[in-house]
Parts: structure tokens; sequence; C-alpha cells
């Protein structure tokens, strides 16, 4: 069949190119919005008379899916938003697929609530990734879970791989989908450094401030002097309730790296990209290292990987697949890039490899 509705409460149908001649049962279901996710003009007499979204893009695994999310997910919301709002009140996907048959959900009205239709050239990766993104913000699914309910309508949906890794990410990222997301801007910067050697220049990175997300206020205190600070004291012993008791109360910081020469700032840990070490460090090694509580990375790695901050632009867009990182005030070796990437300590590839040696830096709270 060219076209499958996901569920018999839910007026999402996902299908082929082939399902764009379907016009009778365009009007039997209320399908009056249409997403194209192909390349290519589409015939005009199949488009004609319906509201429609054309979205250019490929089935390919370097192809950002992700981008596309709020667009895809507004136009969707606002063809049949206030039913699905319904549908996701009524709580009747929130375990899916736990309940499923528990809750029944009819339209008040006749025909259908306003369908939408959203098709690739196969009905199986695009169209199916679109419909899963929209699923999981309305519904507050997982990324299995919004898979396993399209799947359940048709049964031939499957995202290429890269698709299900960006719905996974949409959902660390909490269904948004921005700059201010690390996650997101660390997929981006991987899938353009893998394709550096293939087109032989670094393409145009978006840097970090140094000091992005650092307060102005204690920027030089480390993590061992913080935990000094002690609240002032009254005549009876009671902490007393000033400002400055209120202002050193324990609180989530941003921290950051500083040069161990020169004590420069080189990076906050907005800036940092985090992995899960491949390989386990024994606790008593761990101590032997004299690696400090409050380290953002694991004890068994020996380098801090950070995205492009903005001392490193010279040398990172001088073209070359890898080379040193000096400080930018005293000149020390701190570490190096290596766009294709390079093994951690802990035995974990990291893409791209731009790496600050943990000997050579201090990380210290803001």
């Amino acid at each position: 069949m060219a076209m499958h509705r996901v569920s018999p409460d839910i007026p999402l149908w996902v299908g082929s190119i082939y399902s764009l001649s379907a016009h009778i049962s365009f009007e039997k279901y209320n399908i009056n919005h249409i997403i194209s996710m192909v390349r290519g003009e589409l015939p005009a007499n199949q488009i004609q008379g319906y509201t429609h979204l054309h979205v250019e893009m490929d089935d390919d695994e370097e192809e950002n899916i992700m981008q596309y999310f709020p667009e895809t997910n507004k136009f969707i919301e606002d063809a049949c938003g206030e039913w699905m709002t319904k549908v996701a009140e009524s709580g009747k996907y929130k375990n899916y697929p736990e309940n499923v048959e528990n809750v029944t959900l009819e339209y008040p009205h006749n025909p259908d609530p306003p369908g939408v239709l959203v098709h690739c050239m196969a009905g199986i990766s695009r169209s199916s990734t679109i419909v899963i993104a929209y699923l999981m913000k309305k519904l507050g699914l997982t990324a299995e879970q919004g898979l396993a309910l399209v799947k359940k309508g048709r049964k031939i949906a499957n995202p290429n791989p890269s698709f299900v890794e960006q719905l996974k990410i949409y959902e660390q990222c909490g269904y948004e989908i921005d700059d201010s997301k690390p996650l997101y801007r660390q997929w981006i910067l991987k899938k353009d450094s893998e394709g550096i050697p293939n087109i032989g220049s670094t393409p145009k990175f978006k840097y970090r401030s140094e000091t992005e997300g650092l307060t102005s206020r204690g920027q030089g205190f480390s993590a061992d002097f913080r935990r000094q600070i002690r609240p002032k004291m009254n005549q009876s012993g009671a902490v007393e309730e000033s400002p400055e008791a209120v202002e050193t109360a324990p609180q989530q910081k941003t921290s950051m790296l500083r040069c161990r020469m020169c004590r420069q700032i080189l990076a906050s840990s907005n800036a940092f990209i985090i992995h899960e070490p491949k390989s386990a460090m024994p606790k008593q090694q761990s101590s032997r290292n004299g690696i400090g509580a409050n380290a953002s990375i694991a004890p068994q790695c020996m380098q801090y990987y950070v995205e492009p901050i903005e001392w490193m632009r010279d040398e990172l867009e001088k073209g070359a697949l890898d080379g040193k990182l000096n400080c930018p005030k005293c000149k020390a070796k701190l570490g190096s890039y290596k766009w294709q990437g390079s093994k951690c300590s802990c035995g974990k590839w990291c893409t791209p490899a731009i790496e600050l040696t943990r000997s050579k830096v201090d990380e210290m709270l803001s």
C-alpha cells in the first residue's frame, strides 16, 4: 500500500511518492496537508489544492534531518494540533506500548480530524523520521517509542541509522534543536570534521568563547579553594542569613580550564565534549593519579576534548588535517587537533579530536 495511518486516533499518514495520487483517500480521511521529503519538482496537479511543505533532502546518512524538525513539527501542529493536544492529554500513549488499549478516543465530528500525509520516495526512512519526531515532542515519547508507534501503523518504516541517532539526540535535547544544545552542536561538528579529508579544506565552524557561561565573580577560585569558604556565623553560633551567606550556597557551576603555566582562561565547560570511557579505571589507581574529584572528565581520560575555541581560530583554519595547540598567552604547548579523530587514553575514539592535555591545564569552578 502506498500509505498507512499511524493509528486510528492519530491523523498522520506515512507514504511513498505514489501516495500523492491517492486523492480519493485524501478526501475520505480529510487529508489536506502534505509534507514532501524528496528532491526535485513534484507534479503540480498532485499537490494543487493542498497545503504543502516541500523539504528537499536525500535519504543519506550524511543528511542533517534534525534541522527540519522545528519547521515540520509546526506544519503538522498547524494542521491537526488541536486534536493531537487531546490525544496527548488523554495519556493514552504516555507509556507506549503499555495501556494503549485502555483508552478509546473518538473524534466528535465527521469527517476525521484534519490529516497530514508525510511522504518520501519509498515511505520508509525520511517520512517516518519526520512523523516520529512530531510524535515524540507532542506525546512525550522516547525515540524508541516513537519508532515503535509508527512501525505499528506502517511496518516497513525504518529510518536509516543516522536518522535514528538524530532522533535520540533530539530526545536528549528535550525536543528542541538549536545551537544552544551541546549535543546538537557536537553532532554537526563531528559530521563536518568527517568530511574534511574529502573536501580538502576546513568548513566554517562556529567558535565558542573561552569565557562562555562563566561568571565574572570568582573566576580565579579553584574547586578546592571554594570548599574552604564558610558561611558567616552570629554570636549564638547560627548561620547568619546575610547576602554573603546566600551567595556562597552550593549551586551548579560552570567550570573552566586555565593554562597551568600562565593561568590564561582557555575554555569553559560549555565547550567540553564529554564521552563515556571505553574502559573503566580501578578506584585505587584513580586516587593515586591525583585526579581532582571535581573534574568534568573521567579519571582514565588524559585529555579534555573541546569544541573549536576562538583563540584556536588561526591554527584550525590553516587547512591542515592535524596540528599543535599552544597557549595564546605564554605559547606553552597545551595539546593538539586531528580532524580525523584520535583515540583517548580511555580507549574511546573521538572525532574530531581537539584536545587539551590534562597535565597542562587546571579545571576550576567559576
